[in-house]
């Protein structure tokens, strides 16, 4: 199975652009469609491929060393939550 993105931006040009597996195979501004293509509209949008979200919280994160942990199973009544703060 492939995709076919069309009507994408890349570097300021309008194409379209067909990942195989983990690869980028086409970038063309008509690529015709291919029998294992599922085609997904680009909507004009860009296309970043290799971008990573580097997002954080980092006062949150800092604060969680000393807070106490209530989201996994460990807390499931009142007396475990109470030994999970000790």
């Amino acid at each position: 199975m492939s995709w076919l993105l069309r009507g994408v931006e890349v570097d300021g040009q309008r194409c379209d652009c067909r990942i195989e597996g983990p690869r980028i195979t086409h970038v063309a501004p008509h690529l015709p469609i291919g029998s294992d293509d599922r085609v997904l509209d680009g909507c004009g949008g860009a296309l970043l491929p290799g971008l990573a979200d580097h997002h954080i919280h980092l006062l949150a994160t800092a604060a969680a060393v000393h807070s106490v942990d209530v989201s996994g199973p460990a807390a499931v009544d009142r007396l475990a939550l109470r030994a999970a703060g000790q």
